[in-house]
């Protein structure tokens, strides 16, 4: 897996596409939201990142695509 760190928004990922991002502490599959030109990330059913983290995302990286397991192997 390769991060990609978060200095600016050009470093976010395309509005709704489902990561694996960090804050540094906690990981877990988020996804962006944008409205009004503000992007703020989000959890499952549209929670808010700072509801189930403390920190804000300072990193992403992409979904597996499963091809990595097919053979049974990490």
């Amino acid at each position: 897996m390769e991060w990609t760190r978060i200095k600016t928004e050009k470093d976010l990922p395309a509005p709704g596409l489902r990561v694996i991002s960090t804050d540094g502490e906690s990981t877990g599959e988020a996804y962006i939201v944008t409205v009004g030109g503000v992007s703020t990330w989000h959890r499952a059913y549209n929670l808010p990142w700072e509801v189930w983290a403390r920190k804000p995302v300072i990193a992403w990286t992409d979904m597996p695509d499963g091809k990595e397991c097919e053979n049974g192997t990490d």
